[in-house]
């Protein structure tokens, strides 16, 4: 008799203890699974970093990426602190009012001195209009880069897009400047800066206003989404799947990652299923790629490819020689 009650004493304690590895452990999702967790998570960054999105789009994506995030159990993402778009916001106006305040030092400059002076310069300045960004690079002086809108504007002419015309373009500038000079007129409108500032200022104020009740829609609507969501029985604390599809990038590099100068607006997009696009200011090029290692291969449509190298940083990338030197400027993770 005792030696029964032992062995069931035994038997259920083995069954406790099963039981609670049973209820610790964590389920591993599924590779499809997986794939609908990393889309919530993209779509997440998505909806807090693109300015291009609808609100009503903005807000849905939010919405059913939350949804996803709690039914498979895993880490909430709300919106914290500052998001990513109010920052875009901000870079885009400090690069306008750099824009301004280097087209204020041209003005001044093509405009110092007598007339011979004055001559002898605007014949040896260079104009480049061969980008979105015309150079004006003016002898001893720095390099200034100012958008075609805000040169057709201060110089009232039409520079048009990148095209064949663009030696002739470049002509007729300069021979508008000569002609103002030989007038002893001013080159350039200082007013029309003051106006592009102040309109810069407004906008912004209008941004800042705009963006602070756009953060709070998006903070309530993911609040909402989670709460009105239950996680799937046996799901909680469940992890990814971390065999790769084929057709599914899992790397660091997937994301959008930016660098910003004056005159310059430079965007890289990788996103989960081998698409990537290159934004420099409105020009954007789209490919696909692949990963090896520390290696981006970009195939091309024409069935083309290039490799190149990277190395993350925190929340930088850069981008590397064969040899694994880094080159250029850093891009920092949206």
């Amino acid at each position: 008799m005792k030696s029964s009650l032992i062995s069931l004493r035994f038997f259920l304690f083995f069954v406790l203890i099963a039981w609670s590895f049973r209820g610790n452990a964590q389920k591993i999702l599924n590779e499809s699974e997986t794939q609908w967790v990393l889309e919530a998570k993209f779509n997440l960054e998505k909806a807090y970093s693109d300015p291009s999105l609808p609100e009503q789009e903005r807000l849905q994506m939010i919405a059913r990426s939350a949804r996803t995030l709690k039914e498979y159990g895993q880490p909430p993402m709300p919106l914290t602190g500052e998001s990513p778009l109010r920052q875009f916001m901000e870079n885009n106006y400090q690069k306008k009012m750099e824009e301004c305040i280097s087209a204020n030092s041209l003005i001044n400059e093509l405009n110092k001195g007598l007339l011979k002076q004055k001559m002898r310069l605007v014949n040896d300045i260079q104009i480049d209009v061969a980008s979105e960004q015309i150079k004006f690079v003016i002898p001893g002086s720095t390099t200034v880069s100012l958008s075609k809108d805000l040169v057709n504007t201060l110089f009232d002419c039409d520079i048009g897009g990148a095209n064949g015309g663009q030696v002739a373009n470049a002509k007729d500038l300069k021979n508008k400047f000569l002609a103002l000079v030989k007038a002893q007129k001013n080159i350039g409108n200082l007013e029309a800066i003051k106006k592009v500032e102040m309109e810069s200022a407004t906008n912004l104020d209008k941004d800042r206003k705009n963006i602070t009740i756009l953060e709070d829609k998006m903070r309530q609507t993911y609040n909402n989404a989670e709460a009105g969501t239950s996680t799937f029985e046996g799901y909680k604390n469940s992890v990814l799947n971390e065999k790769k599809n084929p057709k599914q990038v899992i790397s660091p590099l997937v994301g959008t990652w930016i660098f910003t100068a004056p005159g310059f607006n430079v965007s890289h997009r990788y996103n989960m299923d081998g698409t990537c696009f290159i934004r420099v200011n409105r020009k954007q090029n789209d490919y696909k790629y692949e990963i090896s290692d520390n290696q981006i291969i970009y195939l091309y449509p024409d069935g083309k490819t290039s490799t190149m190298g990277f190395l993350i940083e925190g929340n930088q990338l850069f981008y590397t020689s064969k040899k694994g030197k880094k080159e250029g400027h850093p891009l920092t993770r949206q």
